[in-house]
């Protein structure tokens, strides 16, 4: 998943910095970055770098809210950036989940008040696939639960 968010990402840099839109290239740099880091890291250590990735989103943060002081619609890109990294740290696929629709949410509304038709169709699409292994995860979970444990 975090493989995938970082080529997303680069995609979405370029694809970003052909439209001369410098916060929203900025953010997806971010973001695909955030994604590569989360994918380095081994499932059994990451609740030991959490710190560490906790640093580093507090501070791609603070730089993104300097490069966008001003714009509330420029805004959108980079908040949804800090809520991906955010969510990111956390261990737990389902929660980066749920926590990623806030996300996808600010991109949706961006694209449709910059009139971006590609970003604004992958978003969706995003989210759809997001909704359903949401849905997916929670309905196996409460397969689990129904299922006594002596009979595994």
């Amino acid at each position: 998943m975090m493989l995938m968010k970082f080529g997303v990402g680069i995609l979405y840099a370029f694809y970003f910095f052909c439209l001369g839109a410098e916060t929203a290239m900025l953010a997806a740099m971010i973001s695909g970055l955030g994604g590569l880091m989360q994918a380095c890291f081994a499932d059994d250590v990451l609740h030991k770098t959490k710190k560490l990735r906790t640093g580093v989103a507090v501070l791609l943060a603070g730089a993104s809210i300097l490069v966008s002081a001003g714009n509330s619609l420029e805004a959108l890109p980079l908040v949804a950036v800090i809520n991906s990294r955010l969510m990111e740290i956390q261990s737990c696929r389902q929660r980066i989940r749920v926590g990623y629709i806030l996300s996808m949410t600010c991109w949706i509304t961006y694209a449709i008040s910059s009139g971006l038709i590609l970003l604004y169709i992958t978003e969706n699409l995003n989210m759809l696939s997001n909704l359903y292994a949401i849905w997916k995860e929670e309905k196996k979970r409460k397969q689990s639960a129904l299922v006594p444990a002596y009979a595994a």
